[in-house]
């Protein structure tokens, strides 16, 4: 009965031991994923501080879009837009030749 506690409490020891190694290998396992982690956000972070700064050298000015230029350099006081249609402009001249074509055969008729 001794020699079969001390095989059972040998296999306990041994179960244990196993178990705390699998903790530690996966905590090691945790701890250098988050190492990489870290370094990989430090890499991106520092790409784009450097990215930051080359533009604003290279830019100096911000950027302004072409019609902010144009509103910025507008000296005009009022600006006026006229729309033509089409169909009217065309009723009235024909309404002209029309009228012109009536009134040039009547004084024609008068006058004979």
């Amino acid at each position: 009965k001794a020699a079969a506690d001390q095989r059972a409490s040998a296999q306990r020891e041994a179960a244990a031991k196993k178990k705390a190694d699998l903790e530690k290998k996966a905590a090691d396992k945790r701890k250098a994923e988050a190492d990489r982690k870290a370094a990989a956000d430090q890499r991106a972070s520092a790409q784009r501080e450097a990215a930051a700064k080359k533009q604003s050298l290279t830019t100096g000015v911000p950027k302004i879009s072409r019609s902010e230029q144009k509103k910025a350099n507008k000296n005009e006081l009022l600006t006026v837009s006229v729309y033509l249609n089409t169909r009217v402009i065309a009723g009235v001249v024909i309404l002209g030749v029309v009228t012109s074509t009536a009134l040039f055969g009547i004084i024609t008729f008068i006058i004979k």
